[in-house]
């Protein structure tokens, strides 16, 4: 017999290729995760153009999709660099899951966004590393939406405002669109 648990159910949309949110629990037992687990690759499915995802949105592919949308801006001829730019981070965290095989199901691709490096392991880190922290402080179960909104922008050579995308479609619309906004609802569902 077998059993299927629901680990994070997601809002994803498919016109621009995109993951909305992401919905789960954290316990107070979450920052007990294990650590040292490995990282995946990620896998497809039918999301985010399939099993061509993965080589559309390396670093030598968002440099050029960057340099389309911004040409002149020379902080994207990053030809050396092996890291992509803008790396796909998942809005379900693999630290909020306490099993090193319920972790693995955050490396699908209907759960990851573009996430700037520096953002990811800084402020959002902390962000994370606090919601699990509450829990287990408070003895709290707590029900978390994890979601993008709007499109991040950088100006142009003429300084006007050019939304950022890492990948166009077949029709040439663009796509995988880099979030302006990350947030986190958190509610402690057992508190007036």
């Amino acid at each position: 017999m077998s059993h299927y648990y629901r680990q994070y159910p997601c809002v994803f949309d498919e016109i621009r290729q995109t993951t909305s949110y992401v919905e789960h629990t954290i316990t107070p037992a979450n920052i007990h995760y294990k650590h040292d687990v490995p990282r995946k690759n990620f896998t497809s499915g039918d999301f985010f153009g399939g099993a061509e995802t993965l080589t559309s949105l390396s670093s030598p592919k968002q440099i050029k999709a960057l340099s389309r949308i911004l040409p002149g801006k020379g902080f994207f001829d990053l030809r050396d660099s092996p890291k992509p730019i803008c790396p796909l981070w998942p809005l379900g965290c693999q630290s909020d899951l306490i099993f090193s095989n319920n972790k693995s199901s955050t490396f699908h691709y209907v759960n990851v966004v573009p996430q700037w490096q520096s953002f990811n392991a800084g402020n959002w880190s902390r962000i994370e590393d606090g919601v699990r922290q509450f829990a287990h402080d408070n003895n709290s179960t707590l029900l978390c939406w994890t979601g993008t909104w709007g499109v991040c922008t950088l100006p142009d050579v003429n300084n006007i405002q050019q939304e950022l995308y890492l990948k166009n479609d077949k029709q040439d619309n663009n796509v995988v669109p880099v979030p302006k906004l990350f947030y986190r609802i958190v509610i402690d569902a057992e508190s007036p």
